[in-house]
């Protein structure tokens, strides 16, 4: 196994700045993914349950819907883009997390949390195919570095 290390760091040949601009997006799309899940798992442990009313429907605007509900006296109002189609004037449950009564969803953190991971298996799987591409096309143009022993 020791042989294979050492053949593998002889023949690496970093790429250049080009191939890994090409995979950037996708890494950030990653990092950006597993955080905003891993925030809304911690959110799902500790969320809170309360009542709201759908209010106004932004078709134009990727159809998203805004709705109001309360918590501890206070009456917030907030948007989002559901799973589902609503009615205005509709009761809906709203899941809010208790140090920031602000931040809302129309579905429960957890199944948030859970939504992320698709993207970030994609963004995994792009880059690692985007990498492997890169290493194929430098070992069949011969850039790679030849083993020597």
């Amino acid at each position: 196994m020791d042989d294979f290390w050492n053949r593998l760091v002889k023949q690496w040949n970093p790429p250049s700045w080009w191939n890994l601009v090409i995979t950037l997006p996708w890494v950030i799309g990653l990092a950006w993914f597993l955080y905003s899940g891993s925030v809304d798992r911690r959110i799902a442990a500790r969320e809170k349950k309360t009542s709201g009313t759908i209010r106004v429907r932004d078709i134009p605007n990727h159809d998203r819907y805004g709705y109001d509900y309360s918590v501890n006296g206070a009456t917030l109002t907030a948007w989002q883009i559901p799973e589902r189609d609503y009615q205005i004037g509709e009761s809906v449950r709203v899941y809010y997390d208790p140090l920031d009564p602000a931040n809302s969803s129309l579905s429960n953190f957890a199944a948030n949390a859970d939504a992320s991971i698709g993207p970030s298996v994609f963004c995994s799987v792009s880059t690692l195919i985007v990498a492997l591409v890169i290493v194929f096309l430098k070992k069949r143009t011969g850039t790679a570095r030849p083993y020597k022993s």
